[in-house]
């Protein structure tokens, strides 16, 4: 499962957030293999009237099938249910081509 400790995400194009709306954890289907794919963008603006907005980074991430929990902390880094971070990854790069997510934070 994924989640936020803080702000929002968008987790497999599905937007999640820190408590309050949005928050209940995604989960990671299994994909019949020891490490599940998911992608993750974060930085996102906090602009409510757009319905779609330009991440400020993406994570192709690797989680391993195992793992119950799985923690996107405030610095943008995995880290599982004992806050070990998870092989370093990090959403810190721009996507890899311009792409738009739903907004979060969108109040339409």
């Amino acid at each position: 499962m994924q989640h936020v400790n803080t702000a929002c995400i968008v987790v497999n194009d599905s937007p999640r957030c820190q408590k309050g709306n949005k928050s209940s954890p995604y989960n990671v289907a299994y994909q019949g293999t020891e490490m599940s794919t998911v992608t993750i963008y974060a930085g996102l603006p906090s602009d409510t009237t757009n319905k779609m907005v330009t991440p400020g980074c993406q994570l192709d991430a690797l989680v391993p099938a195992s793992y119950g929990d799985v923690y996107f902390g405030a610095d943008g880094c995995l880290y599982d249910s004992s806050s070990t971070q998870i092989n370093g990854q990090c959403c810190r790069n721009p996507p890899t081509t311009p792409i738009q997510v739903v907004n979060p934070y969108y109040k339409g």
